[in-house]
């Protein structure tokens, strides 16, 4: 029990002999922070007193021993770690996108031929776009463009043509329409008369009239002009078109062959063979009263 307690007190004497040195080293550090701690701690209780209104204990310091103490357990505190610098990222701009350059353009013209068909209401027209009348310009794409035509009675209308826009050059087309083929006129030439040389008269059965009609060269009868007669015949023009009519040659007159009498005799149908007829008995009957 003796040698038990004499092992407890030499323990508890190295131990205060350790603490004491221990705070024989530091005592030096743990003033000046339990001085400054001191401080900052009337600074703030200043402050407070004062936003209270005055209040006694504004001026009450901590005894020297709980300040060190306070000291001692603020230095072994955790200290905070210092957050991370977080760099921001760098914004990056869009690129800028270039506009598109404007298509270049050009000018386009067709003529349509003859005049005529353009009274008439012949147009041209260009990618589906308005129709526009002969000679006059539109403004489309450089490159190459189909242009279509309208058409016409009467005329045949022309085909599908590609024209070519250059940046320095517009493009130029044209067309020329036709007419189109009429029908044969029904007329019925009856004669012609020569006056000269190169001058005549002809004699015409229209379809719906009983008698000839007397006409001149020159004369235009239901759209077809006389330009020529002959002798027997006449032609006639419509439309850039010739129709050549003859006076029509008289038919030959039918042989009437007559009718020889025949020499041949009708055949005779044979008679029907007749039945001999049984001869008469020419035995009396014997024994009759």
């Amino acid at each position: 029990m003796i040698k038990w307690l004499w092992y407890v007190n030499g323990g508890l004497a190295v131990a205060s002999l350790i603490v004491l040195v221990t705070g024989l080293v530091l005592l030096p550090e743990l003033h000046a922070d339990a001085t400054a701690a001191a401080g900052t701690a009337d600074a703030g209780s200043g402050s407070s007193a004062e936003q209270a209104g005055g209040a006694g204990q504004a001026g009450m310091k901590d005894s020297p021993l709980v300040a060190v103490a306070r000291a001692y357990v603020k230095r072994w505190e955790p200290k905070p770690r210092p957050k991370p610098s977080v760099k921001p990222k760098p914004v990056t701009k869009p690129k800028p996108v270039p506009k598109p350059k404007p298509p270049e353009k050009g000018a386009l013209t067709v003529t349509i031929a003859p005049a005529e068909v353009v009274t008439a209401g012949a147009q041209w027209q260009s990618a589906g776009g308005a129709w526009h009348d002969s000679g006059a310009a539109t403004e489309l794409i450089v490159g190459s463009h189909k242009v279509r035509f309208k058409a016409v009675k009467g005329w045949v209308k022309p085909a599908e043509i590609t024209v070519d826009i250059a940046k320095d050059r517009p493009g130029v087309g044209s067309t020329t329409y036709r007419r189109e083929k009429p029908p044969p006129p029904g007329f019925v030439l009856d004669g012609t008369l020569m006056i000269g040389s190169d001058y005549g008269l002809a004699w015409i059965k229209l379809p719906k009239a009983e008698v000839p009609q007397l006409c001149a060269m020159g004369e235009t009868i239901e759209n077809y002009k006389i330009t020529l007669v002959a002798d027997g015949s006449i032609t006639l023009n419509r439309d850039g078109f010739d129709y050549k009519l003859e006076v029509p040659k008289p038919k030959p007159p039918q042989d009437v062959k007559a009718a020889k009498p025949s020499t041949k005799l009708p055949k005779r149908k044979p008679k029907a063979s007749r039945k001999p007829k049984k001869p008469h008995s020419s035995k009396r009957n014997v024994g009759r009263p």
